[in-house]
């Protein structure tokens, strides 16, 4: 049964719950780290027994090396730090690069260091000053409606879409911006390709907001409730 956390927030989180204890006992393994367990469950072949999905992880690797959780000297040796699915990896210039058995996917960080850091707060606009220096420190994640909403690009679209957790039967609401073959991932802080992009998550498109209607919306009021509400059903919304 597929199970969407909007939806269905209490069940979903029910699931994951019992998903994450399932996984240590199929892994059989005393740990608390993550990555070292689902190793163990992949190596043994064990994936369709744990029900994971294999996007969904590498999807979750990405964004925690984007929001500095998993260290870049460890996913630059994926083999040594036990990190599923990636083979081998390319951080050193602003095109990342992640090698799985089957496809190589490209992408950018908004912030990548330090030094990127201090060149926009000087070079660019000062309202996005905070912005940036969330994405840094990893403060970003989780908090995708709420920045979409804040820092809308002009001529993009806003897009809301169900994308996979890391279990196959799972799925989370997601909001990113898009202008034509470009997705700015911003809670994560990754710039895609929009075909790597869909090609990795196939998105379950939910709502597409153009910023200007966005801005508007927010400008006059229109925006009741919570913003992953109207997020979620602008396209009934607007019927």
């Amino acid at each position: 049964m597929i199970i969407k956390d909007y939806e269905n927030e209490e069940k979903y989180q029910t699931s994951r719950e019992n998903y994450i204890q399932r996984l240590k006992k199929i892994s059989s393994l005393n740990s608390n780290d993550d990555y070292d367990i689902l190793s163990e469950i992949i190596n043994k072949g064990l994936e369709q027994e744990a029900n994971i999905n294999s996007n969904g992880i590498i999807y979750n690797i990405l964004i925690s090396y984007a929001t500095n959780r998993l260290p870049k000297k460890q996913l630059n040796q994926p083999k040594k730090y036990n990190i599923p699915y990636i083979n081998s990896t390319n951080l050193k210039s602003k095109i990342k690069i992640i090698r799985t058995n089957d496809t190589e996917i490209k992408f950018r960080l908004i912030v990548g260091n330090y030094f990127e850091l201090i060149q926009k707060l000087i070079t660019e606009n000062h309202r996005l000053k905070n912005l940036y220096i969330d994405l840094y420190k990893g403060n970003s994640l989780g908090k995708c409606h709420e920045l979409c909403a804040k820092y809308p690009q002009k001529d993009y679209n806003i897009v809301t879409a169900y994308i996979p957790d890391i279990f196959s039967n799972l799925f989370v609401l997601h909001t990113f911006q898009q202008k034509n073959d470009k997705v700015v991932d911003l809670s994560n802080n990754i710039i895609w390709n929009k075909n790597v992009f869909y090609n990795l998550l196939n998105p379950e498109i939910v709502s597409v907001i153009p910023s200007k209607q966005l801005i508007e919306d927010l400008q006059n009021h229109k925006i009741h409730g919570n913003l992953k509400d109207y997020f979620a059903n602008y396209q009934k919304i607007k019927m």
